[in-house]
């Protein structure tokens, strides 16, 4: 009974906010249907991730379950209490063993979670290219808000669905420094405690970010955010010693790191296994990036793995033409700058660490779109179909 009325109240929540979107819209019909198009589709993901969870088995079961294996024996709620596997179990304890909740509703809320990073970077990209009236396809940049393997990843208990939370709170604070820094802390707390190197990364961009380009007026502002990264970067150098058991930070030591993993993953046998070892960095870089491609898939999920990243391939190459041919560098909006330094740095780690397709498309789901928005935006501005002209007045930009 108890997980029908939870059922009900987390599809209510997608209602409230549905709702809330519509009162500040002024009724802007075509913002709001792309609104309610995300949430259903979303929603049908969640569906999708439990099923597939339950028929293939993965992480996110003993997440919720409290089973995953640690190095150490937890009981209590704050006996779970750390970053990694043992803080998505302290999330997840609550719902599970004190409110009873099922896995099946676990994953309707996760997907809510998730949704409401999606509507969130809809909000951003509608403050800087708006939907056009005149030329239709200068709203192209909304499809690639309905990727597939992002949403899969991030619509069930997982810890990718967090990741993408957080990422985009704090980039929300990229594009209002002066509003948002709580949420960009929250953003950044919650990115660390579930996957440290992303949260130390994090620190690191946003602490450049707002030296060089946050646009803070006030000084005083800008040196009590810098101290607040500062003392988060030496606690996440620590974390991530303890981490990865390393005594000394150096090349060698980092670069034995990244061998372990590797053959950490090698011990699981996956069908889509890579010899990455014997592989340059580039052709690491490019596998994690683009690989399968179709003519390397088998089987179901590989081969809709390789349409989506012959799709992503295609853009990327038709981005460098253009900016090869007609030069110029693009003016991207503040969150996409940011966007893209955490995503070549993520990848450029994965490629060091990762050797299978399906981790390959599950790490990278919640960073590749920036790639996308990058190189949709080079194509836009070099074909000379972006509205410039784009004034939101009315809408609740304001209130972003």
């Amino acid at each position: 009974m108890i997980d029908f009325f939870t059922v009900i109240f987390i599809l209510f929540l997608y209602l409230l906010y549905l709702y809330i979107h519509y009162k500040k819209s002024n009724g802007y019909v075509k913002y709001l249907r792309i609104i309610f198009l995300l949430a259903a589709y979303h929603l049908i993901f969640s569906l999708f991730y439990h099923s597939y969870i339950l028929t293939h088995g993965g992480d996110s079961l003993g997440f919720w379950e409290l089973s995953i294996s640690n190095y150490r024996t937890a009981e209590r709620w704050m006996d779970y209490f750390e970053y990694g596997n043992f803080f998505m179990q302290w999330l997840n304890y609550v719902p599970f063993k004190i409110l009873g909740m099922s896995y099946f509703a676990g994953n309707l809320l996760y997907g809510f979670l998730g949704f409401l990073a999606f509507a969130e970077l809809f909000r951003l990209g509608y403050h800087y290219w708006g939907l056009s009236k005149e030329w239709a396809w200068e709203n192209s940049w909304v499809l690639l808000l309905f990727l597939p393997n992002l949403h899969f990843w991030t619509a069930g208990v997982g810890k990718e669905t967090l990741l993408w939370l957080g990422l985009v709170l704090c980039l929300r604070w990229c594009s209002f420094p002066q509003k948002y820094w709580y949420l960009a802390l929250f953003g950044i707390f919650l990115s660390f405690m579930v996957r440290p190197i992303h949260g130390a990364l994090l620190v690191g961009v946003f602490a450049v970010w707002m030296v060089f380009g946050s646009g803070i007026a006030s000084k005083k502002y800008k040196w009590v955010g810098l101290g607040v990264l500062l003392l988060g970067s030496v606690v996440s150098l620590k974390v991530l010693l303890r981490q990865t058991h390393l005594t000394e930070l150096n090349f060698s030591s980092i670069l034995a790191f990244f061998s372990s993993q590797q053959k950490f993953l090698e011990g699981f046998g996956a069908d889509s296994y890579l010899e990455m070892a014997e592989m340059n960095f580039l052709e690491r870089f490019w596998a994690v990036l683009f690989r399968p491609l179709p003519w390397e898939a088998v089987g179901f999920w590989q081969w809709a793995a390789a349409l989506e990243n012959s799709i992503f391939l295609v853009l990327v190459i038709t981005a460098l033409w253009f900016l090869l041919i007609k030069g110029k560098r693009p003016k991207l909006p503040a969150f996409l700058y940011a966007g893209l330094a955490l995503t070549v740095m993520m990848m450029a780690i994965y490629a060091m660490t990762l050797n299978n397709f399906g981790i390959f498309m599950r790490m990278k789901s919640i960073f590749v779109v920036f790639f996308y928005f990058g190189a949709w935006k080079v194509i836009m501005d070099k074909s000379g179909k972006q509205n410039s002209s784009f004034s939101p007045k009315g809408i609740f930009v304001a209130n972003l």
